[in-house]
């Protein structure tokens, strides 16, 4: 079963640490709370856009997605390599996105 073998620390445990990012960045922002939408000042780049975000998301749920079909497939024996290529397809597409989006928004 997926939701026995550390599954739900794992998540917690990205929740953990996207909220101490946020919280970083949180500290960063001017106290009026009030952020520029103009380009960025280390890059001199716009802010990414809505669209950056979206694929984002559909990544991510692409890495959760292939996560589960490798347990699944894990749980059943694995009888062909797909799920392990799909898995570290995805995960190197999230990596590639967020490295695109931190080299645009420090």
């Amino acid at each position: 079963m997926v939701w026995g073998n550390g599954f739900c620390r794992q998540i917690a445990m990205v929740a953990v640490i996207c909220s101490v990012g946020l919280g970083q960045r949180a500290r960063s922002l001017p106290r009026h709370g009030v952020v520029p939408n103009g380009p960025s000042v280390a890059t001199g780049l716009d802010r990414p856009k809505k669209v950056r975000w979206y694929v984002g998301v559909l990544l991510i749920c692409l890495a959760f997605g292939s996560h589960w079909f490798l347990n699944y497939a894990n749980a059943h024996g694995y009888s062909n390599p797909f799920p392990l290529y799909l898995f570290a397809a995805s995960v190197g597409a999230v990596l590639w996105w967020l490295t695109g989006l931190w080299t645009r928004w420090p």
